[in-house]
């Protein structure tokens, strides 16, 4: 449930039970990675997936995050659509922080301007999408919507048809 505290509370007994290893994406709010020595200081080796934690010297198995969302938005961007906005994570997160980067440079290299209004995050665990497209919809509104994941993408598509907008 993207809790730091519950994640802590899972490694500490994983630690006590002497795992060979740890397999770990850490939550939306964890921002301190210290405590994930303990493993490494008894030689359990710990490989992080789809999020990392700064300063461990642990492996990583994770997409492309900038590079996947630079040729997303070059993509409509080739498609005609001029306010693209962005619908992510909390910028903590590395793959939050990626996917926003290669966001903001798609439209740097195509000459276009980025507007902060169309840039939106939400908390991953109870995202309220249906506010974020509100506050989008006030001035306006985008022409496409570059979203961080599958589940805010689903999220959009019933806040949008709520208000009667039709998704091709």
């Amino acid at each position: 449930h993207e809790s730091s505290e519950r994640e802590r509370q899972a490694a500490q007994t994983l630690l006590f039970s002497r795992v060979d290893g740890l397999l770990f994406c850490p939550s939306q709010e964890t921002k301190e990675f210290k405590f994930y020595g303990a493993f490494l200081r008894k030689d359990i080796p710990i490989v992080f997936f789809d999020r990392f934690g700064d300063g461990l010297p642990a492996s990583r198995v994770t997409c492309n995050d900038y590079q996947g969302a630079k040729i997303a938005v070059k993509y409509l961007i080739e498609r005609g659509h001029k306010r693209i906005a962005h619908l992510g994570a909390p910028a903590q997160l590395s793959n939050g922080q990626g996917r926003l980067n290669g966001y903001m440079d798609a439209l740097r290299e195509a000459g276009m301007s980025i507007d902060e209004d169309l840039i939106r995050s939400v908390n991953l665990d109870q995202p309220d999408v249906a506010g974020e497209v509100a506050k989008l919809w006030n001035g306006t509104p985008p022409d496409a919507i570059f979203c961080f994941n599958d589940y805010l993408a689903y999220d959009l598509y019933l806040a949008l048809e709520a208000k009667g907008i039709s998704i091709p």
